[in-house]
C-alpha cells in the first residue's frame, strides 16, 4: 500500500512541474488573443450553419 501511495504522489508532483514549465511560455495577452480568435471562429461557424439552414440555396 505504501509504495503505491509514494508513486501516486510522485506522479502528481511530476504533473505540477510540467504545468509550471508550460505556464511562462504563454503570455497572458497571447492566451487571451487565442481564446478570442477561437471564440470568434466558433461564432462564425454557428452563424454559417444557421445561414445554411435559413438560406440553403444561397450558400453552397
Amino acid at each position: 500500500k505504501q509504495s503505491k501511495k509514494k508513486s501516486k504522489s510522485y506522479k502528481s508532483v511530476k504533473q505540477t512541474n510540467k504545468t509550471d514549465i508550460k505556464k511562462p511560455v504563454f503570455n497572458s495577452s497571447n492566451t487571451k488573443q487565442s481564446e478570442q480568435s477561437t471564440f470568434e471562429n466558433t461564432i462564425r461557424k454557428i452563424i454559417q450553419s444557421e445561414l445554411k439552414l435559413i438560406f440553403p440555396a444561397l450558400i453552397t
